[in-house]
């Protein structure tokens, strides 16, 4: 037998496992366990549709931990309703997920794309409620692209990727290794447009929020050194900026009390189509104070709930409260 004939994936393999993917995203879609106000406060997914549901501008007057791109994204998915933003967002990602697999099929054969396929199978109940996949997408892309001497949208895709998840930036030094200069000087000016576009939608602040995750002490709970905390039993976890996290906190900080959405020292702002407003909504208080009216049944209007549902997107597409 010769070594292609060895090295080739049936074609059946592969769609079987594409399917058990899909299988997994309808999965999450009927689930549900993603449908509660405990996961809509606690969850990655309730955060990012807190951030898109939020009034002013983003890094200024209220904190965002993830990058302008991040921000964009999120906010142009989100409906105003928990349940219908989490249906897209796993739809979204799983178009991602099919799309790594493409890549991967397209630049490096059908071995790394079954390999891809079942190494991320036991994460995608994780990482569908996730919005990582669209960053792994396009670092993806941006190698692709470089690898195939079509630098200037490797280039363009890799800076793209970094203002969704800041973690490609470490593949700037394998442009360097390669001598790829036209790559590098492409991803160094996206790189700046993006800083333009920071400074646009927000603040020039917005860089620290998300190096630190808004302040957040401690490590992430999918970080490995919290991993190995954790199996070593040498920390508990807690709910910090949106985060679950391991270790000890600054003297008398905050933890968990605080609302993901608590304004920055600029106050409450503006978006498009909003009135102003002198002071900052009771919304910005508490994540439970919109989850309990928004998905409880029995919740009414007249004062269960510490405040309104954080913005409905009504056919005008203008702001309600």
């Amino acid at each position: 037998m010769s070594t292609t004939a060895s090295n080739r994936v049936p074609p059946l393999f592969l769609f079987a496992l594409v399917a058990v993917h899909v299988a997994a995203a309808a999965a999450l879609l009927r689930d549900p366990g993603v449908k509660t106000p405990a996961y809509a406060a606690t969850s990655d997914a309730g955060r990012y549709h807190e951030i898109a549901t939020s009034r002013g501008h983003p890094y200024r007057d209220f904190e965002v931990e993830y990058p302008p791109l991040a921000y964009l994204g999120l906010d142009a998915i989100d409906t105003g309703d928990f349940d219908s933003t989490l249906n897209i967002l796993i739809v979204t990602q799983l178009l991602a997920d099919l799309g790594i697999v493409g890549l991967l099929l397209w630049n490096w054969g059908s071995r790394a794309a079954v390999s891809y396929l079942i190494i991320a199978a036991p994460m995608l109940a994780t990482v569908l409620t996730k919005f990582d996949l669209v960053s792994v997408l396009l670092a993806l892309l941006a190698v692709s692209l470089v690898s195939r001497s079509r630098d200037g949208p490797g280039g363009v895709a890799l800076a793209a990727s970094v203002f969704v998840k800041l973690w490609p930036v470490v593949l700037t030094p394998w442009l360097l290794v390669k001598r790829r200069w036209r790559a590098m000087a492409w991803t160094l000016a996206g790189g700046f447009a993006g800083v333009a576009l920071w400074a646009w939608l927000g603040d020039i602040d917005g860089p620290r929020q998300v190096l630190t995750f808004r302040g957040a002490e401690g490590w992430h709970v999918e970080s490995i050194p919290a991993q190995l905390a954790l199996l070593g039993g040498a920390g508990d976890m807690r709910f910090e900026a949106g985060s679950w996290r391991i270790g000890a906190p600054r003297p008398g900080s905050e933890l968990s009390s605080p609302s993901p959405l608590s304004p920055s020292p600029g106050g409450c702002g503006t978006r498009a189509g909003s009135a102003k407003t002198s002071a900052c909504p009771r919304r910005f208080q508490s994540p439970l104070s919109w989850s309990c009216r928004r998905f409880s049944p029995s919740s009414s209007s007249s004062g269960s709930c510490p405040g309104p549902p954080l913005r409905e997107r009504p056919a005008t597409g203008e702001l309600s409260d």
